[in-house]
């Protein structure tokens, strides 16, 4: 159901139904077709492999193969429209199965995308879906030449993650003292001379540009996201304290123009009260739901991450 919405819905924009009804399926006056193994006479197939038919997620044994100049697999035989599944095969790629599965975690627990089948079969870089979803439409269109789809119009969301909101000012007493101390062990005298004349108000905290991002969305009339880390400070989360007076100030100043969502703290990846505490803290400080997530140094872990974030309305 996932799938068949993305692709036809979402991508091509065309008005769909499924059925499961022979009878029903027979009715239908209008262009039609059919997935699956077996195909009605003279009548527009597109062979199904059996990835979207499983209940479980299991090891899948693919092998990518060109098609029309494109990386393709799930593979099907017999006489369907295409020599593969496009459906399971954008199924595959966009619910990010591979991290279902085992794999060699990186230093931060991530999936790293060399593992990856889009990296080592060199289509990574490629919107491989949109592709297939282009001879989806090709084959639609000679068959049902009548068929319409909706024009894509371009939108640009300029989205902002603010794991630090300022890089010298409001730091506290002992985290400004240790920024100092670190620039003179590393014989860095260019971030200790800025950072005392950001502190001495002769020059502007090199972070804080967020009246230059006002005047791009004033400018071009952008609907901007910023997601703010609210967490509390550990080895990869530096931002400061959301009890700090000035940072209150700014993020409630932000979310008066423009939607500001969570920037989960990477502590909280492996503690779920963590994240409650930090999506509550954010609601209570702008009054507003908190509808919108980016993860913090992009952790995720399915599919803990996503069921947690929806259990918390995300």
């Amino acid at each position: 159901s996932y799938i068949f919405s993305f692709m036809l819905e979402d991508i091509l924009g065309v008005d769909y139904e499924t059925t499961e009804d022979r009878g029903h399926y027979l009715k239908h006056n209008g262009p039609r077709f059919s997935y699956g193994q077996i195909a009605f006479k003279g009548e527009l197939n597109f062979k199904a492999s059996q990835l979207l038919y499983e209940k479980n997620v299991n090891d899948q044994n693919i092998s990518v193969f060109d098609y029309e100049g494109l990386p393709a697999f799930f593979k099907v035989y017999g006489e369907g429209e295409l020599p593969f599944d496009p459906f399971a095969a954008s199924f595959y790629l966009i619910s990010r199965y591979e991290e279902y599965l085992p794999f060699t975690k990186d230093r931060f627990g991530r999936f790293s995308a060399s593992q990856s089948l889009a990296y080592n079969n060199g289509f990574l870089d490629k919107p491989i879906i949109n592709l297939w979803a282009r001879i989806i439409k090709k084959v639609l269109l000679q068959h049902f030449p009548e068929l319409i789809f909706r024009k894509k119009k371009y939108k640009f969301i300029p989205t902002y993650d603010i794991d630090s909101a300022f890089s010298y000012k409001h730091k506290g007493f002992l985290r400004t003292i240790g920024g100092f101390y670190r620039s003179l062990k590393n014989n860095d005298k260019e971030d200790f001379n800025d950072r005392l004349q950001v502190l001495l108000k002769r020059k502007k905290d090199p972070f804080d540009t967020f009246d230059l991002m006002y005047s791009y969305q004033k400018k071009y009339s952008f609907r901007p996201k910023y997601f703010f880390l609210v967490g509390d400070y550990d080895e990869y989360d530096k931002n400061i304290s959301i009890e700090v007076r000035q940072f209150r100030e700014l993020i409630k100043e932000v979310a008066d123009y423009a939607e500001v969502g969570i920037h989960p703290s990477f502590a909280s990846n492996d503690n779920f009260e963590k994240l409650k505490q930090e999506k509550r803290a954010l609601y209570e400080l702008v009054n507003r739901d908190i509808k919108s997530s980016r993860q913090h140094f992009l952790k995720l872990s399915f599919p803990q991450t996503y069921q947690r974030l929806i259990e918390m309305e995300i």
